[in-house]
């Protein structure tokens, strides 16, 4: 273990194990596990080439379904589309502002789309009970997206895509990354704030420069990346902020550099016979006694 040991006051870690990665212990005492008077700057986001070819200037004109809400704010009801049939995980679905009615994913409900375009002032609420599967570019834009309860939201696809939320007003509740092949990507351009838990299940997550994901879930697997998933941080200026626990399942990977990773809860690692799990920069910044287990 190669430990770089900071302490602004009494902080008690304990250790299970050997561990292969370098650490920063500062102690920033919050009772949430948040980090006081934290900033990250903004930047001007810049625009990324995804696989399928989408740029999100284009993604609503491409979009072949697109919500008219004539007949109510069921998600699922046919009518409601420009297609005359609820969209399923190949076509791109766009919400413009004005409808009768706005677009609702209501309990115990599944819906599915490609690209996902929200118009500046149109809104789509996910409520609880219900799962979103969306197959390429979520582009929440100018729009608001709001997940209640224990809704998810699935990041799925053979691509790599992109995740938006300009604003940076979205709620989002419980998130899951499964894309297939392992090699694709979704890629998160602004600052986003999950309060479920966040799983990266199969495929790759990033982030754009000067972002940071907040997960204010404070359960042991608030954070959890698993076999076939990869958490790619390979530049500086972006941070994963976690009020709970992180955990590394075996056959997940960790591509970390500079990158801080702030934990409230424990940090576990699993005996992983496929990859090492190297980390930079991760401050142990709950209220109690933490421990961290390789």
């Amino acid at each position: 273990m190669n430990l770089s040991l900071k302490y602004s006051i009494m902080k008690k870690v304990i250790f299970f194990s050997i561990l292969t990665f370098l650490m920063d212990f500062t102690n920033y005492s919050n009772a949430q596990g948040i980090i006081p008077n934290h900033q990250i700057k903004k930047q001007v986001k810049k625009q990324v080439q995804t696989t399928d070819g989408f740029q999100r200037k284009s993604d609503g004109e491409k979009a072949n379904a697109q919500w008219t809400g004539t007949i109510s704010n069921d998600w699922n009801t046919a009518g409601n589309w420009s297609i005359g049939s609820v969209p399923n995980a190949t076509d791109n679905a766009s919400i413009p502002v004005g409808t009768p009615y706005s677009p609702v994913i209501g309990s115990g409900v599944s819906a599915y789309c490609n690209n996902l375009y929200l118009y500046s002032g149109a809104s789509l609420d996910q409520n609880a009970g219900s799962y979103f599967y969306c197959y390429g570019n979520f582009d929440a834009g100018f729009g608001q997206f709001t997940m209640t309860g224990s809704s998810y939201l699935y990041f799925r696809g053979a691509n790599n895509n992109l995740w938006y939320d300009d604003y940076q007003d979205d709620t989002y509740t419980y998130v899951r990354v499964e894309k297939v092949p392992s090699s694709a990507s979704m890629t998160m351009q602004q600052d986003m704030t999950c309060s479920g838990t966040f799983e990266i299940r199969e495929g790759v997550f990033e982030m754009t420069e000067y972002s940071t994901l907040t997960i204010t879930n404070t359960s042991t697997n608030a954070f959890e990346v698993e076999n076939g998933g990869k958490l790619e941080l390979d530049i500086v200026n972006r941070s994963v902020v976690v009020y709970g626990g992180i955990v590394f399942r075996d056959g997940s990977q960790v591509y970390h550099l500079n990158c801080p990773i702030y934990v409230g809860g424990n940090l576990s690692i699993e005996n992983n016979v496929l990859y090492n799990i190297h980390l930079g920069n991760v401050f142990m910044n709950g209220s109690g006694t933490q421990y961290i287990q390789d």
